[in-house]
């Protein structure tokens, strides 16, 4: 699909011997897959993506090569595949096996096994590069290529969108945090496509965070000028640098878009780095497994399934507070008594029983029992989301069965904490923790040195650089974990834990303390 977008747009420029290569490689593709028929999942692995850039694949050849005789079947493929990209259980009842459900019911959809927006997002992204081939050759994009955008963003990545336009990773993210540029494109084909009345706004957003991240990089690339250090996928030797090529794409194929589809009246970056979402409200995706309210100035969610965190984000979003797949919930290591050797760690927890979650017209209140350290400890948990923005996170741990609890961090809380120059106090490259008792500041940078870690003590209330706070209760320590040697690179993500306990022996049915955050 890339290769077609770019031969368009340079095809007087290009040799026969290029011209030949470029048929070669797309007619192959095209007929490969031209004959197949497309695949359903919507639960782990989404075949949204595949079925998408399936049909962008073979529209490449259709378009790119209109007077080859097969162009028509070629065509027609595509906008099959097309069809089949976003389909729920209502489009299989109504058309049958041609709409393979990709989506649950209420607009989400997994990858990764948890709810993915950027999977979500690539059924928009991959079919608007069919629609962007068909504007470069002067032709209405095929109506498949839009079908059902407006659903799911409406539903889904808009209600979830922040202040840089990305869409709120509501049960963690898998891939890196600065993916604005899949935002620009997301936006700007639901601009220029669907002539949506927010979009245009929501792009502007997407692209002055970008604008700004390049002008922060000295080597002028658009994600970190030291991406070969940062590791994304080590068994595929994969790093941010690898990335480039794909924010560069998103960022042509928005430009392209608004271009060619003539809709967006200002093509510039925004003035301004927003400080609001415009969306308030509660959205209850029941079978996403997902609660979510906006205040305007906050985002709280709640994921009882995949992965079961709470957030409580603040106006800057994730640029002050990470999803971290264990948030609130927190990760445990324990041991079956007299048994060290059998020490089981829980790092994210999948699944909860009894979930019980209650949406209000300003708010909602989840409560969910969990297993934890491999059925050693019960945890029982609630999160609650008040009028104001406000949320209340309250914990039980019991012993299961008699162990020994080496280390629980719970009340967990990812902190982001990049630099970048021209992001201001958006990302200065450090934060400051005040806490009941004094306030200490910490550079965020990867690599040099280990791991900062320090305990705070037991306050009663903990600030993230005047941004977000924590009032605590029954808290058995605080920890802040300064990281600088990542596994895998997302972002610069410290970690603050709001009660850590360690070293603790417990006898069947023993319960912990009950531990409250209200975060404010």
């Amino acid at each position: 699909g890339t290769l077609a977008v770019a031969a368009l747009l340079l095809w007087d420029e290009l040799d026969d011997e290029t011209r030949g290569l470029l048929r070669a490689v797309t007619e192959f593709y095209a007929e490969r897959w031209a004959p197949v028929e497309p695949r359903a999942g919507a639960y782990a692995d989404t075949q949204c993506e595949e079925n998408a850039w399936t049909a962008l694949g073979i529209a490449a050849a259709a378009y790119l090569f209109p007077e080859d005789p097969r162009a028509a079947r070629w065509k027609e493929a595509a906008a099959k595949w097309a069809f089949a990209s976003v389909n729920t259980y209502k489009d299989h009842i109504l058309h049958g096996p041609a709409a393979a459900v990709t989506f649950h019911p209420d607009w989400t959809t997994e990858n990764h096994r948890f709810v993915h927006p950027s999977y979500m997002i690539a059924g928009i992204h991959l079919r608007s590069k069919i629609a962007l081939l068909a504007l470069l050759r002067g032709e209405e994009p095929l109506p498949e290529a839009t079908r059902h955008n407006l659903e799911l963003y409406e539903e889904t990545l808009l209600p979830w969108s922040q202040a840089d336009g990305q869409s709120v990773p509501v049960q963690g993210q898998s891939w890196w945090y600065n993916r604005q540029h899949e935002a620009l494109q997301l936006h700007a084909a639901m601009d220029a496509l669907c002539g949506h009345p927010q979009a245009a706004s929501r792009a502007k957003d997407a692209l002055a965070f970008i604008e700004r991240i390049q002008a922060s990089n000295s080597l002028g690339c658009l994600l970190e000028e030291n991406g070969e250090e940062l590791v994304i996928v080590a068994k595929d030797d994969q790093s941010a640098k690898d990335m480039e090529h794909a924010a560069a794409c998103s960022t042509a194929a928005a430009y392209l878009l608004s271009r060619y589809a003539g809709r967006v009246k200002t093509a510039g970056a925004g003035e301004r780095l927003s400080a609001v979402r415009p969306w308030t409200g509660v959205k209850m995706y029941p079978y996403g497994s997902t609660i979510v309210y906006g205040t305007g100035d906050a985002f709280n969610a709640f994921s009882w399934r995949n992965h079961v965190m709470a957030l409580t984000l603040p106006a800057r979003g994730t640029w002050d507070v990470t999803p971290d797949y264990a948030s609130y919930t927190g990760t445990m290591r324990a041991a079956p008594a007299g048994r060290p050797e059998e020490e089981a760690e829980e790092t994210a927890v999948i699944e909860s029983k009894r979930p019980n979650i209650i949406p209000y017209a300003d708010g909602f209140g989840a409560t969910v029992t969990l297993d934890r350290a491999g059925g050693l400890l019960r945890q029982d948990a609630a999160f609650a989301a008040l009028p104001d923005g406000s949320t209340v996170y309250a914990e039980l741990i019991a012993a299961a069965r008699g162990c020994v609890l080496a280390e629980a961090h719970t009340g967990l809380i990812g902190v982001r904490n990049e630099k970048y120059g021209a992001l201001g106090d958006w990302a200065p490259g450090r934060k400051t923790i005040y806490f009941e008792g004094g306030a200490r500041t910490y550079e965020g940078y990867y690599g040099r040195t280990p791991d900062r870690v320090e305990d705070l003590g037991r306050p009663g209330w903990v600030n993230v650089d005047g941004r977000i706070g924590y009032v605590l209760f029954g808290t058995a320590g605080v920890r802040y974990i300064n990281r600088h040697v990542y596994p895998k690179w997302r972002g610069v993500e410290d970690t603050l834990v709001l009660n850590r306990r360690a070293g603790l022996e417990l006898k069947p049915g023993e319960a912990l303390p009950v531990f409250v955050a209200y975060t404010l």
